[in-house]
């Protein structure tokens, strides 16, 4: 995260996402609300060739009507357990570990 920057404003910094397949995914915010939603990966290529990974997950809490979306700009596998999504806002980068339980 770069100087100054506020992890408060990030859609799911805190709270479990399940992956679902179909693209389909279940969010528990840490007050215990259910999302539910959907998440996309986009594979491009930079300009030195290296593959890029973009994720999109969007979840709604049908019950408030809260929408809660984020867009990662490139994500990388740590383990097969373990990848980690980066987000670039202004002049801060911002990364989420995503880790199976």
């Amino acid at each position: 995260m770069g100087i100054g920057g506020s992890t408060s404003n990030l859609p799911f910094r805190d709270g479990t996402i399940t992956f679902e397949e179909g693209r389909s995914l279940q969010y528990i915010a840490p007050s215990g609300t259910v999302y539910r939603g959907s998440w996309d990966l986009v594979k491009k290529y930079r300009n030195d060739g290296g593959p890029q990974r973009s994720l999109q997950i969007t979840a709604v809490d049908f019950a408030g009507g809260s929408i809660r979306t984020e867009y990662y700009d490139d994500m990388n596998f740590v383990s097969t357990d373990h990848f980690k999504a980066t987000k670039e806002s202004g002049s801060h980068t911002y990364i989420t570990h995503f880790r199976r339980l």
